[in-house]
């Protein structure tokens, strides 16, 4: 009895395809990360949502108080921020697995399609995380001076009623 001829056409024109994306998709996971975020700018028009706030250290009556407070961004400071992260030479990005803990401010880019980028200022780096490349959670620190004084603006008066980032 002969075997049908034409019989194993439809699952190699089947497998064809699956073991292609696969390929694909191997690939991309081990992409460079900097490339990723340096093909991908941050796009002002995708912007769903933003909100900056920071951490406010007072003393009352000899106690210790931390508050959370938010800072209004207009249109302006807005874009000015995405032109700085996008702006960056390759050079200013440090790749990191782990974020600091002791943040003293932070800008939430929301962007549509539910994700995002995270800005964060500890009065000495910016990080950076984002959501919105590659479909994995790209964290990094980022060295740029008119962002870093735009935090140190910012954050002057909230440390106990003083600033304790010197005057250039």
């Amino acid at each position: 009895m002969k075997p049908k001829k034409g019989r194993l056409k439809p699952i190699y024109l089947l497998a064809v395809p699956v073991i292609a994306a696969l390929v694909i998709l191997q690939f991309n996971q081990h992409a460079d990360p900097l490339s990723s975020i340096m093909n991908r700018p941050i796009d002002v028009e995708k912007i769903s949502s933003t909100e900056m706030g920071r951490y406010v250290y007072s003393n009352q009556n000899g106690a210790g108080f931390v508050e959370f407070e938010y800072i209004p961004l207009d249109t302006q400071q807005i874009d000015n921020i995405a032109t700085w992260i996008n702006e960056a030479p390759e050079s200013a990005i440090t790749m990191l697995d782990n974020m600091p803990s002791n943040i003293s401010a932070g800008i939430v880019f929301k962007v549509k399609s539910n994700k995002e980028v995270r800005i964060q200022y500890n009065r000495d780096k910016v990080y950076v995380t984002r959501t919105d490349v590659n479909r994995q959670m790209l964290r990094y620190s980022i060295e740029q001076a008119e962002l870093q004084n735009f935090f140190d603006e910012q954050l002057k008066g909230s440390y106990l009623g003083e600033d304790p980032v010197p005057d250039v």
